[in-house]
């Protein structure tokens, strides 16, 4: 299989996807092309099928995966996606194994030690779906920033074992459950109360628990993840600096920017011009 099997590969991640490299991730981007059978060596794959309907075939087993399938592959595994005729679309992200293993040991130190299924198959809601394909269009058009290829395998990873795990999403670990909500900028809106029900813990527990966890009351862990966001859109982003702070629901421009100054020393506009230069 030697040769022609490794310049079938090189042809399918030169012209398939992007091929865009950050060191620990490669070859993500969109597609509207089959995905041919391959080989993962030493690396994880995560595909969000985007529209249309693909035939997935692992361990010569077909399966038809539609519109906001998850598909995580890992290291050591074949497979291939096909559409006939082609018109369906999907992206991958493909994640270097050994960074996988430590941002799993991270991020997820409850699961690091149990090894995931060579192939694992998620529906994503409407909430993740739509976010993930926004990162997705992002990669599409220009160089992707480790945080948005990071941002892909965290929630990806939620999905895997929270979601597709627990049936009743309160049954989730109470804080991870509070951060994966607050990971995704649509849910900065949601208020305390709001957060308070997604888990289904007594507010008292819960608040002690979460301070002791991860060293942030929850009001604290959700503005630190304000700025966070609005840093990233600063750096890499042309976004106004008012469609900024509405975009992560700040009450008004005034508190953002008085907010962003507290936290970084400096206004957002001059922020954005300090990283310009350093680029």
């Amino acid at each position: 299989m030697g040769t022609t099997y490794n310049r079938t590969i090189k042809h399918f991640f030169d012209k398939t996807y992007k091929d865009i490299r950050l060191g620990c991730y490669a070859g993500f981007g969109f597609s509207s092309l089959n995905s041919v059978l391959h080989r993962h060596e030493d690396y994880y794959e995560i595909t969000i099928v985007i529209s249309g309907v693909y035939t997935h075939t692992y361990n010569n087993k077909n399966m038809v995966i539609t519109p906001g399938t998850l598909l995580l592959m890992g290291p050591r595994s074949e497979h291939e996606l096909y559409t006939e005729p082609l018109q369906a679309t999907f992206f991958a992200l493909c994640i270097r194994e050994d960074y996988f293993s430590d941002f799993l040991k991270q991020h997820f130190p409850a699961f690091a030690d149990n090894p995931l299924p060579k192939c694992t198959t998620v529906h994503l809601d409407t909430t993740d779906f739509t976010y993930l394909e926004q990162l997705g269009r992002q990669m599409s058009v220009t160089k992707p920033s480790l945080y948005v290829a990071d941002t892909i395998t965290y929630l990806s990873l939620v999905n895997v074992f929270f979601k597709r795990n627990s049936p009743n999403k309160k049954s989730a670990l109470p804080v991870q459950r509070i951060i994966e909500l607050l990971n995704e900028p649509s849910n900065l809106s949601l208020s305390t109360s709001a957060l308070y029900a997604a888990v289904g813990k007594p507010v008292p527990v819960l608040l002690k628990t979460f301070k002791e966890q991860t060293g942030y009351t929850i009001v604290g862990y959700r503005n630190m993840k304000k700025m966070e966001f609005a840093a990233n859109m600063l750096r890499n982003s042309d976004k106004k600096v008012i469609d900024i702070a509405y975009e992560l629901h700040f009450e008004s421009l005034s508190y953002f920017l008085r907010s962003f100054k507290k936290e970084f020393g400096i206004t957002p506009t001059e922020y954005r011009k300090a990283h310009k230069k350093s680029e």
